[in-house]
């Protein structure tokens, strides 16, 4: 459970994000559930150029019967979730030592 200050600050962060004109999109189970539409909605990040050379992998067909999903979701869980983390402490990182002069932080909340 998050803090009402940690979810103003993502909120801060995804329209920092948006900002700059990148596409995002908030994805939960329920949207898993149907492929074609979490597909559709996904390639509308994506220039044409690219969407003509993606072909469909095997692995999304399969279901994981106590799931209710393709298998092909859950490959794609584990090198996605890494990519989000690297990118998240990149930033903590990027943050801490990169701070304008101008920004208090607190000693307590910062960790070696």
């Amino acid at each position: 459970m998050s803090s009402p200050e940690s979810l103003f600050a993502e909120k801060q962060r995804e329209d920092a994000i948006r900002a700059r004109r990148t596409v995002m999109h908030r994805y939960v189970d329920r949207h898993l559930r149907d492929p074609r539409s979490a597909f559709t909605r996904l390639c509308h990040g994506f220039p044409r150029s690219v969407l003509d050379h993606l072909k469909p992998v095997a692995a999304f067909r399969r279901q994981l019967p106590s799931l209710g999903i393709s298998s092909g979701w859950q490959m794609v869980a584990v090198p996605v979730s890494f990519a989000l983390s690297f990118v998240f402490q990149l930033e903590v990182t990027v943050r801490r030592f990169v701070a304008p002069a101008s920004v208090e932080v607190d000693p307590a909340l910062q960790t070696v």
